[in-house]
């Protein structure tokens, strides 16, 4: 994978008079849909907020077309997804609880085609490929010495395709044929699930999809 995106950029340099775009910006996000809150660890905790940050490359004129590279990385956390009672090594009494936490992450990779509405608008759609790492993590060090048992660390890898689409705004900071600009959109990314880092499970009657809306802001420099 990437070496297909370096082919691309590569590709994008080569059109040397065209105009290029480099964007760094925050994304507060949130999942319209995530497949994982069907699961009964989330019963109580659904994974809605999805905040992240991305770095996207854009080269007008690629064969005739305005193209936009994207990286995007998010990050949803759920401390206390589930809560587990602790007993003494003698005694079924309780002598307190621990926690489980629960992260899922997403490396997102946006390909997208500009199209200029007016100077400042512009909207963009394209296909988007994704890493998802689900990991449900219990670390207690006085209930593994208390019951002489490990502490437990589940890490599931899938790779996802799907589209996404957005609405772009750019204003300018500075005059001049290469300047600073202030950036913000406002995106829809949908995934699916086509393969799973399984590590021996069986996961051939589960899938994972996603419906993102996020908004990024952030500055630019046109040059």
């Amino acid at each position: 994978m990437i070496k297909k995106i370096l082919f691309v950029v590569v590709l994008f340099s080569l059109y040397l008079n065209a105009q290029n775009k480099i964007m760094v910006s925050v994304n507060p996000g949130y999942y319209l849909n995530n497949s994982e809150n069907s699961m009964h660890i989330t019963d109580d905790h659904k994974v809605g907020w999805a905040p992240g940050v991305s770095v996207a490359y854009e080269k007008e004129n690629v064969f005739g077309l305005d193209v936009r590279l994207e990286y995007n990385f998010v990050y949803s956390g759920i401390t206390g997804v589930m809560t587990f009672i602790r007993t003494g090594p003698d005694s079924p009494e309780p002598i307190g609880t621990s926690n489980a936490n629960y992260f899922l992450t997403s490396h997102n990779y946006d390909l997208s085609i500009i199209y200029k509405l007016e100077d400042y608008f512009s909207v963009s759609a394209g296909p988007s490929f994704a890493i998802f790492n689900r990991t449900f993590e219990y670390d207690d060090v006085l209930f593994s010495e208390i019951n002489n048992a490990p502490n437990l660390y589940d890490k599931l890898v899938s790779y996802c395709i799907g589209i996404n689409g957005g609405l772009n705004y750019e204003l300018p900071l500075s005059a001049g044929k290469n300047y600073y600009f202030f950036y913000s959109e406002l995106k829809l990314r949908y995934l699916h699930s086509i393969m799973f880092d399984s590590r021996g499970r069986n996961t051939s009657n589960y899938y994972q999809s996603f419906l993102t809306a996020q908004l990024n802001l952030g500055v630019g420099y046109n040059f």
